[in-house]
């Protein structure tokens, strides 16, 4: 039993530890540069939310690069209506759109910068650390 509390501890502090480099990642990639991005392909599946998966490449000082990253926190979409009223999609769909990255390590890179659903990330993050103190408190 407590082999099974040390492994979900694991879990959720190694998923806590990601979240969190998720979210900086995000807040930072607001101060990030930006060039031109070309789609290669665009698929929006339905599950229990709206799903966008897309593959794109851009050209850093003459390096091209792939990505598929729509944000650090990826949005939900509910409605296939609120996919469509979404403008950076909408722009993808053009090839009208900016890649923003990592100065120092292009392949980090994302089409929306910032933290815009950051009450579920924080949500999410306190449920967690909840979580992790409640397994330590069991183990002690």
């Amino acid at each position: 039993m407590i082999i099974l509390d040390l492994i979900v501890s694991a879990v959720i502090l190694l998923s806590l530890i990601y979240l969190i480099c998720l979210v900086y990642l995000g807040v930072k990639s607001s101060k990030w540069d930006s060039t031109q991005g070309s789609l290669l392909d665009i698929k929006i599946e339905k599950a229990r939310f709206m799903s966008v998966k897309i593959k794109y490449e851009y050209v850093v000082n003459g390096n091209k690069y792939l990505g598929n990253r729509i944000s650090y926190i990826n949005p939900l979409y509910p409605t296939i209506d609120d996919v469509k009223s979404d403008d950076v999609i909408n722009n993808v769909k053009k090839n009208e759109f900016k890649v923003y990255y990592l100065k120092n390590n292009p392949k980090l890179a994302t089409l929306k910068t910032g933290i815009k659903e950051l009450p579920t990330t924080i949500f999410i993050l306190i449920a967690l650390l909840f979580g992790l103190i409640w397994l330590v408190s069991l183990l002690i």
